[in-house]
């Protein structure tokens, strides 16, 4: 067995042991580094680079000598010329060549039934055609766009997977994601209502707004497992989950609509489908600390929390849940080297004992600028030498 295929185990080892909440060789450290702080960190230009999977992997292996790590979430960015091909409206770029999500309205208050009916018609003959307008062309013009655009997506998809299957093997370091979803309220209210909409739709029509939940739940079930069915027995990969709207909403939409819809999603998707889930709980999640009890103790999640008090969560969620994040992103790129590592002895002296913790940023870094990587390199080993279990 080679070096790095034995380090490969070493760390898969000990990431299967914190997701049992109990306590592995040490802490693992988790690389939160998206695709456009590797390519900034290279000194590649953004929008050249990003089009260009192979400038991607040269970027990213430059993150994996710098910097130590345990894990890294399979390389995913969304590719520019795909949404450009279909001329999209929930997806376009900013002048650097970030893709970013407007506030969107596909579906009108009125057409609820017919989602309801049918969701998959309905999302196929109206809401796709409104969100991506060159599928609404006569024939074959629709047809044409819809195939370049797929071969496009599968070419530039495939190479980051191949890309990520690479990093693994180089380095010996656990690529662990295979997918990513979200839940159904975040689906409803992203892609089709708004965020505008869908607050004015639960007072004025909550019945229906819970039967929508209820429609595209099977076709979120189909998409978290589209790349990989789940299997009995087996940890990882996982499926990304990443929440938007519970820390704008008020308790009793949380209560009543989010949390519910949410709770059924994620149980067919564990108990059903065998899948792991990482869920990063983004913004202030304190206040549903409470709710997040509710999820059953599980081998098969990951909470990445972003604010909130750890102390509060590890002796509540912590309990049932692999927690991963906290610690502060901004530390890292406005701190002295000396307060980086004092806050990271911080993290792990409360997060670390017992087991069911992985480091990492409370944020995915997106710029070169977000963090400096002499305070990353410093923390990074730091946490690897100091979060050792006795």
């Amino acid at each position: 067995m080679s070096d790095k295929r034995k380090e490969y185990n070493e760390r898969m080892e000990m990431l299967e042991t914190t997701l049992k909440i109990q306590e592995p060789k040490r802490v693992p450290v988790n690389c939160p580094a998206e695709i456009s702080y590797a390519i900034e960190y290279a000194g590649l230009p953004y929008r050249q680079a990003s089009w260009t999977p192979e400038q991607c992997q040269s970027a990213f292996k430059k993150v994996f000598d710098d910097f130590h790590w345990d894990c890294f979430e399979s390389l995913f960015t969304r590719p520019p010329m795909f949404y450009r091909l279909l001329n999209a409206k929930n997806f376009t770029e900013s002048e650097r060549g970030f893709v970013q999500h407007p506030e969107i309205s596909a579906m009108n208050p009125d057409e609820y039934d017919e989602l309801i009916e049918d969701p998959y018609k309905m999302i196929v003959s109206k809401l796709l055609l409104r969100l991506y307008p060159a599928l609404d062309q006569p024939a074959p013009y629709n047809a044409y766009a819809m195939t370049k655009a797929a071969l496009e997506f599968g070419s530039y998809m495939g190479a980051l997977e191949e890309i990520t299957a690479s990093l693994a093997q180089d380095y010996g370091v656990p690529a662990l994601g295979s997918n990513l979803t979200v839940a159904p309220f975040d689906y409803l209210a992203d892609q089709f209502r708004g965020f505008t909409g869908i607050c004015r739709d639960v007072r004025k029509s909550p019945d229906k707004v819970k039967e929508a939940l209820d429609a595209v739940t099977p076709i979120l079930v189909k998409g978290a497992t589209a790349c990989y069915p789940g299997e009995k027995g087996v940890t990882f990969p996982y499926v990304f989950i990443p929440l938007h709207m519970a820390p704008y909403i008020n308790k009793k939409m949380f209560e009543e609509f989010y949390w519910p819809s949410f709770l059924k999603f994620i149980d067919i998707l564990v108990n059903q489908k065998g899948l792991t889930l990482s869920i990063f709980f983004e913004g202030d999640w304190e206040r549903f600390y409470p709710y997040m009890q509710d999820i059953p103790k599980s081998d098969k999640i990951i909470a990445i929390m972003e604010y909130g008090d750890m102390k509060k969560a590890k002796n509540t969620i912590g309990k049932n849940l692999c927690l991963q994040g906290f610690y502060p992103i901004s530390l890292l790129g406005y701190g002295t080297k000396q307060e980086c590592i004092d806050k990271a002895k911080e993290v792990i002296d409360i997060m670390a004992p017992g087991g069911g913790y992985i480091f990492s940023l409370d944020k995915y870094i997106l710029n070169a600028s977000d963090v400096n990587p002499e305070n990353m390199r410093a923390v990074n080993e730091f946490v690897r030498d100091y979060g050792v279990y006795k």
